[in-house]
Parts: structure tokens; C-alpha cells; sequence
């Protein structure tokens, strides 16, 4: 199997002066059907070209091929949250990258930070009464811990975003 071979081959290209062989490499690494790594490196040069849908073309494709990797929907949501846009597109974006934690949630069920960032998220889209109940399963997870304290803030607060009354 040339799985890994095309994926460290391209690796190393990638991060050269040849990235456009590095590319192929890659995609002849995907072909062979070598892990997901290979949809990251180049999730990561796309980004890194400022080219944010094609990085999440990659990682879509990635989460299609490897479904029970589900730590790849926090990659892509934080993705959606690091592109910047107009308003409108903000908020699809907002609302995406809230879908993509939700699923990430659904099967990570004691990762409190990626359970806090969720509710964050819903009080950053205006969507508060939503984050009531990921902020309970932050405190649930561990109640002593800093994310409980802030989940604990938050819920005195109403799960309304900062600033609002």
C-alpha cells in the first residue's frame, strides 16, 4: 500500500516551493484510502490561501469518508467560525459552525470545553434559552471545573450573551 507513502512524500512537498505536487500526492494518498490526515493537509493549505470553502470541501469530504471521526465537525466548525464575512454570512456561518458542535457533542458526551463552546455559540447567535441545556451538561460533566463555573455564570445569566439584560 502507497498510502502513506504518497501522503508523507506530499507532506513534505507541501510545505515547499512544489505545493501543487504536494497536492497531488495527497490526493493519490486519499485514493489509496490512507487515513484522513491527507483531508487535513490540505484543509490547511487551502486555508492558508485564504481559499476557507475549499478548506471546508475537504473537510466536508473528510467527514463523508471517516464518519466516526467525529472531532473532525469541532475542525470544521471552527472553521466556519474563523472565516470572515458580511453579516448575513456571519450568521449562516454562526449557525453552521452550532450544527457542526452539536454533532460533535452528540458523541463526545464529557468533552465540557467543546459542551461550553456550544452554548457559547448559541448565546453569540442571540439564541440563549438553546444554550441552557449544554450549559447543565458542562456542570454535569464536572462541576468543579472552570468550565462549570462559567457555565454557571452564564445560566445566571439567563444564557443570554454578555452585555444584553
Amino acid at each position: 500500500d502507497y498510502g502513506p507513502v504518497h501522503y508523507y512524500y506530499g507532506k513534505s512537498l507541501l510545505y515547499s516551493s512544489r505545493e501543487a505536487e504536494g497536492i497531488e500526492q495527497m490526493k493519490k494518498s486519499i485514493d489509496k484510502g490512507y487515513r484522513y490526515d491527507p483531508y487535513l493537509e490540505l484543509s490547511m493549505a487551502a486555508f492558508n490561501k485564504d481559499d476557507y470553502e475549499g478548506s471546508e470541501r475537504w473537510l466536508k469530504k473528510a467527514i463523508r469518508d471517516f464518519p466516526q471521526r467525529v472531532e473532525l465537525h469541532q475542525l470544521l466548525a471552527e472553521s466556519y467560525l474563523r472565516r470572515e464575512s458580511g453579516k448575513a454570512e456571519g450568521r449562516k456561518l454562526l449557525l453552521k459552525a452550532i450544527n457542526e458542535y452539536v454533532e460533535y457533542v452528540t458523541v463526545q458526551k464529557n468533552d465540557a470545553a467543546a459542551w461550553l463552546r456550544t452554548a457559547q455559540l448559541y448565546r453569540a447567535a442571540h439564541m440563549g434559552q438553546r444554550a441552557v441545556p449544554f450549559l447543565k451538561r458542562v456542570i454535569e460533566i464536572d462541576s468543579a471545573s472552570p468550565y462549570a463555573k462559567t457555565a454557571t455564570k452564564y445560566l445566571q445569566e439567563g444564557g443570554r450573551p454578555e452585555g444584553t439584560r
